[in-house]
């Protein structure tokens, strides 16, 4: 689905991104992209530590973005009480799950919201993908 390449074409065109989920940071769009390529690539998600490395998040923050985008609310509450200022509610564009093979072990998987986003991403990446690449034909042409 996406190649590493794409991955980085995902942060240069951030503002096409912005107009499908506009609460949606470019570094949440990257943490989708490799969580979808991976799952593409081997058959499972990967882990959050794998992420990390590939996406150049750093642990801390990356913790906090898979808070972000699992089913889990970041700043939750007892219920009736309002949430405090600042805090978001989860996004559920990645579940997590532990590895059959080591319990220790959690690894990520895109929900059917998250599959269906990055598909409207893909769309965009593609238009913007074929059209930097006609243009650069009808250079060619002139």
């Amino acid at each position: 689905m996406f190649t590493p390449q794409d991955v980085l074409a995902i942060a240069r065109v951030a503002n096409e991104f912005r107009a499908i989920e506009e609460a949606l940071p470019v570094s949440y769009v990257a943490v989708l992209a490799y969580i979808a390529r991976h799952e593409l690539a081997k058959g499972e998600g990967p882990n959050q530590s794998e992420v990390s490395n590939m996406t150049g998040i750093a642990k801390p923050g990356m913790s906090r973005i898979v808070k972000a985008l699992s089913s889990e609310r970041m700043g939750a509450t007892p219920a009736g009480e309002k949430r405090p200022p600042g805090s978001r509610p989860s996004l559920k564009l990645v579940d997590r799950h532990t590895d059959p093979t080591d319990s220790r072990m959690v690894r990520l998987r895109l929900t059917p919201k998250g599959r269906a986003l990055l598909g409207r991403v893909a769309d965009i990446l593609n238009t913007h993908m074929e059209t930097q690449h006609g243009n650069s034909q009808k250079g060619e042409r002139t």
